[in-house]
């Protein structure tokens, strides 16, 4: 301040910018969700087990069901 040494500049600790750390190669997520494995017999929605899909066939296809 008054002692007449100049301040560093504060900006040198900042470093890269976040692109040159990974050479513009895209990170992949992990998925958290296990990969639907199940589809509706009727309109190929997926579901991770066997009671979700059964469920959805009961509500949703009553109709198309009912002559099985």
């Amino acid at each position: 301040m008054g002692n007449g040494r100049e301040q560093p500049d504060r900006t040198d600790w900042i470093g890269p910018p976040d692109d040159s750390i990974n050479n513009g190669k895209k990170r992949q997520v992990k998925r958290t969700k296990p990969k639907p494995l199940l589809k509706c017999h009727y309109c190929m929605l997926s579901y991770n087990s066997e009671k979700e899909r059964s469920e959805h066939e009961a509500l949703w296809h009553t109709e198309k069901t009912k002559g099985l």
